[in-house]
Parts: C-alpha cells; structure tokens; sequence
C-alpha cells in the first residue's frame, strides 16, 4: 500500500448553505435598523419628542454598542457555540422593536435600543469568524457575501417600510417585522445551533492529531 493512499487527503468542500444563512442573518441585522430609521420621526411625533430627544435615541443605540463591544467579543471567544450565539444575536435585535409597539414612554424607548445596540455586537465577532475558520481558503468570498447581505439589508428595508406605511401604522410595522428575524434566527439554531468555532474546537482538533498520529507512524513503518 502507497503512502498517499494511506493517508487520508484533505475533506471536500464545504456546502454554501451556511454562508447563505449567515448572509441573510446579516442582512436582517441591518434590516431592523433601517427600518428604524424611517420610522423614528413618526414615533417622535406621537410620543412628542423634541429634535434632540429624537437624536439621543440613535445616540443611546450607539453608546450602548461602544460600551459592550469588548464584553461581546470577549464572550463570543468564550463560548463555543457559534451558531447559537447568532441566533440569539439576531432575536435579540429584533425583539426590542416588537417590544417598541407597546410603548407611550420615552424611556421605554431608550431601553429598547440600547437592547439593539447591546445585540447588534454579538453578531460580527460571532460571524466574520466562523466563516474564516469554516471557509479558510475562500475568507475573501464568503466575508464579501456577508458584506453584500448587509448592503441588501440595508437597501431593502427603507423601500419595504415606506410601501408599508402606506397602509399600516408603525406600531403594526414594527410587530410585523419582528416576524423575518424570529424565523431566520429558528433557522439558523436548526442548521448551525451546534456549530462550534473557537478554543474547544480546536482542542478537540487537537486531542484528535494526537490519536492519529500513533496510526500514520504505523503506515509509514508498514511503507519502509
């Protein structure tokens, strides 16, 4: 027996249907703020906010993001499980908006997006690794998909929420939305809930070289 044929040759390719999942995860990441965004200044009028009340809620989503940040990312490398974390990211974006039709109070509302801004970090640490660790010859391609469900994300939503203004209240709005983010984070627990990218993966990676290796020795003194 040859040498080559011994020793196993690298896994196939991966399948895409995970980038897809996470491009669309992303996507809805930036759908919910965009959204946001139009709606702002008819939340602030029905709740009679000023100018500069309404600027201080983006102020608050952004402030609450830079705050958490590094915990985020510290606790991302920590747990190992991936694709739960994005499933939990992405409810948690969308959940604090659904929770935005309820409310009468300005800082009911300031709660809610620091939730968002709390949650939208949980998603990048979590998702531009494990598409690198997952797809390690094609990082380039995969993080450019990433990258795209953003920008669709981003360009979607502004034209989906104004066709539904047209009809609907933003209250009615923001319960619908909640709706893409709950089934996609569904998905993305079914096909990636274990998922797993990080310190203990690569432990077991580890622990698994170390049981092969008494085996390749044996067929590389079987060879000679």
């Amino acid at each position: 027996m040859s040498i080559a044929a011994a020793v196993p040759g690298p896994a196939g390719g991966k399948s895409f249907r995970e980038v897809w999942l996470i491009t669309v995860g992303h996507g809805l990441t930036h759908w919910y703020p965009a959204t946001f965004y139009l709606l702002l200044p008819l939340i602030g009028k029905e709740l009679g906010l000023s100018y500069s009340e309404i600027g201080f809620v983006m102020t608050c989503q952004y402030i609450a993001g830079a705050v958490s940040n590094i915990p985020g990312g510290m606790l991302v490398d920590t747990v190992g499980k991936k694709g739960l974390l994005m499933a939990v990211a992405l409810f948690w974006i969308g959940f604090p908006y659904f929770l935005m039709s309820f409310t009468h109070s300005y800082w009911l509302l300031l709660a809610c997006v620091t939730l968002v801004g709390i949650g939208n970090n949980l998603w990048h640490p979590t998702a531009i690794p494990t598409l690198a660790h997952r797809f390690p010859e094609r990082k380039g391609l995969v993080l450019s998909f990433h990258g795209m469900g953003g920008n669709v994300g981003d360009a979607m939503a502004p034209l989906a929420v104004g066709a539904l203004l047209a009809v609907l209240t933003w209250r009615e709005i923001v319960v619908l939305n909640v709706v893409p983010g709950v089934i996609m984070a569904c998905l993305i627990l079914y096909y990636l809930g274990t998922l797993r990218v990080g310190a203990k993966q690569a432990e077991r990676e580890g622990r698994g070289r170390e049981a092969r290796g008494p085996e390749r020795l044996r067929v590389f003194q079987g060879a000679a």
